[in-house]
């Protein structure tokens, strides 16, 4: 299992190691906050539980609008242990998260593991600061991150789904520097005379290769119009061209 600090400006990856001891602490080599410990639950197997801090907590209500959904749903420790047997890298500690769903199936969540997708975006806005360009609202997790930093001085989103629109970005659009634009990001056309710091695409329900052309075709479109820019997953789905890895959500 891997970890990112999203405390440290350049995220470092720490690997963490088969445990030898119940109860260890795993810390970040470069300013030492606890990542994650060790302990042994009732089930007598040993689990990882990461800390709250890799999870960005939503003040989004529970709702519904057209196919979409957001509604709280909690894991617990049996909960953790299936998907966790079946999702190695990609590990959920217990606890209560939000998730954004279209029909019966899960789009995004707050969860740890999510969390990680995006810290190498959240990190590189969080330093750039200026005008930065998200594409896909999701549950605004990224959005929610980067507002802390007063480095950030708007934040341009483009949602494709009115609905999401509907159910999610009353909560972020109370700040004056967000605005949320219902738009395709494959249509999308920015102001000839902006330019942004920091360009994050997430526009896909799950980790697949065939996620890689518009991937790809969005990179072309936006190259000239940022300093930075990435997508969601995008290391693991160059993964999947090679193997037979998969990356299911946890959902209903």
């Amino acid at each position: 299992m891997k970890l990112k600090c999203n405390l440290c400006n350049e995220g470092p990856i720490v690997e963490l190691p088969e445990p030898q001891y119940f109860d260890e602490l795993i810390l970040c080599p470069d300013c030492g906050r606890t990542l994650a410990s060790v302990k042994k639950d009732s089930f007598e197997n040993l689990v990882w539980k990461v800390w709250d801090k890799m999870k960005i907590d939503v003040d989004i209500p529970d709702g519904k609008s057209g196919e979409w959904k957001i509604d709280t749903f909690e894991m617990n420790e049996e909960d953790c242990l299936l998907y966790n047997s079946k999702n190695e890298g990609r590990e959920l500690p217990p606890g209560m998260y939000k998730r954004l769903m279209c029909g019966c199936e899960t789009v995004m969540t707050n969860t740890p593991n999510e969390i990680n997708d995006h810290l190498e975006f959240i990190n590189e806005a969080k330093q750039k600061g200026g005008h930065v360009l998200i594409t896909g609202l999701g549950l605004g997790v990224c959005i929610k991150a980067i507002l802390e930093s007063e480095k950030i001085t708007k934040i341009s989103v483009i949602e494709l789904s009115k609905d999401v629109i509907k159910l999610v970005a009353p909560t972020y659009m109370k700040d004056e520097r967000v605005e949320v634009i219902n738009c395709s990001a494959f249509d999308y056309e920015p102001p000839e005379n902006i330019r942004y710091t920091c360009v994050w695409h997430d526009i896909w329900y799950d980790i697949c290769a065939d996620n890689l052309p518009q991937m790809n075709k969005l990179h072309r479109k936006y190259e000239n119009k940022t300093d930075w820019q990435g997508s969601w997953v995008n290391d693991l789905c160059l993964e999947q061209t090679t193997s037979d890895v998969n990356y299911p959500f946890y959902g209903n």
